[in-house]
């Protein structure tokens, strides 16, 4: 992980968001954001991308204190709405957050 610091983005409309409500999907969403990558990097032989992360639904529910069930909705209800795209690899994926740039401020 690289030592860059930046800052989490939530304008005021956010509480519209689709997600707003539901507190599993978007206490997953603000993790991933906190977590995604700032500069491109290689990792087990993959290049992640700024505003990407490599991680598997484990590391996400051990951290967010949440379930594997309650992790796999939260992140099929962010591909649904488009927030998020997955790349499935053997034990983990890479997850993009889509429109990564305009959630966080360097």
């Amino acid at each position: 992980m690289n030592e860059r610091t930046a800052y989490i983005v939530l304008d005021n409309d956010f509480e519209n968001w689709t997600w707003f409500k539901n507190s599993k999907t978007l206490q997953v969403y603000i993790y991933l954001l906190a977590s995604a990558n700032l500069l491109t990097e290689k990792m087990f032989g993959e290049t992640i991308e700024r505003g990407s992360v490599l991680i598997n639904n484990a590391t996400i529910a051990t951290d967010c204190g949440l379930t594997i069930q309650n992790v796999r909705t939260a992140l099929a209800n962010l591909v649904k709405s488009g927030d998020i795209t997955r790349e499935y690899k053997n034990h983990y994926q890479i997850i993009h957050i889509n429109h990564f740039e305009l959630r966080i401020a360097d």
